[in-house]
Parts: C-alpha cells; structure tokens; sequence
C-alpha cells in the first residue's frame, strides 16, 4: 500500500523522539520589596532536539540549546550538545 514504511524503518521511527522545551526566564522580586526589573536577567530559553533508543539501558540524544536576551545588545550564545544516558 502507498504510504508505508517498510518494517525496518517503522522499527527505527518508533525509536526516535522529537523534543522541544521554551522558558521564559526572569529575575523574581518579592511582593514586600521594591526593585526594578533587571533587564539582564530576562531570557528566553530554547532546547530541542532528537532522542534515539539504542538498546533497553541506552539512549543518544543530539540537541540544540540556546539563550536569546531581552535586551538586543546581549551576546546570546547558542550550543549543541550530544548526551548519552546509560542505565545499569
């Protein structure tokens, strides 16, 4: 049928995980005190990436992670990451 994926590739795609997390980060002042929000501290926080299941006890995941100011004379430094997680 037109469409499908042959075995071997349906077995590898059930394997693989998309993920995607944004925050918004900010400096938190409490109610009975009195501060101006620092605009140096306000952030927005990206991660996504691609999970894949080795085996039961393993796991390889290639992720993106980056930082993005409020303010747009910040450096925003942007990374790539390659995690392994063994599980024994």
């Amino acid at each position: 049928m037109p469409g499908e994926y042959p075995p071997q590739m349906q077995s590898a795609l059930l394997k693989a995980r998309i993920f995607l997390r944004y925050d918004f980060i900010s400096s938190v002042v409490a109610d009975n005190e009195y501060h101006k929000m620092e605009l140096s501290k306000r952030w927005k926080f990206l991660v996504t990436g691609v999970q894949y299941l080795l085996s039961a006890i393993a796991k390889i995941a290639l992720d993106y992670q980056g930082r993005y100011p409020y303010s747009s004379g910040a450096m925003a430094p942007d990374m790539i990451f390659l995690n392994l997680l063994f599980k024994f």
